[in-house]
Formats: C-alpha cells, sequence, structure tokens
C-alpha cells in the first residue's frame, strides 16, 4: 500500500505529520487522545478539557445487592 503523502502546513507550505480521527484527517498537533472512560467537556471560556467519565449506575460496582 501506498502511503498518503504529507499534508503542507497552509500558512508556511511545509509538511506536515497527519493522523486518521472520526473527523478525518487532522493534523498531528491539532489532536489529542481521548482513552476508554474519558469524555471532553467545553468550558465556559471556549476551551475544552479531557475528564474522566462519572461511574455508570449500571455499573457492576462489586456490592452485594439486597
Amino acid at each position: 500500500m501506498i502511503p498518503d503523502p504529507p499534508s503542507l502546513d497552509q500558512k508556511t507550505g511545509t509538511p506536515q505529520e497527519t493522523v486518521v480521527t472520526p473527523a478525518g484527517r487532522l493534523p498531528k498537533d491539532q489532536v489529542m487522545h481521548v482513552g476508554p472512560g474519558q469524555s471532553i467537556r467545553r468550558n465556559p471560556d471556549g476551551t475544552y478539557t479531557i475528564i474522566k467519565n462519572p461511574p455508570d449506575k449500571h455499573e457492576d460496582n462489586g456490592a452485594d445487592d439486597p
């Protein structure tokens, strides 16, 4: 398989590394890994934070049922 050619930075014209995301190919410096059990929250100031998901109410927490 022939790899895709690197995309070019629109400002400088230099090659940049891209990664495949659900939104398509994006520059590597514009994405961050979000792992299992994590979500992204948009803050009031417009920034984003990766947060840990709250425990699922239906998740088995190891407690005995009454």
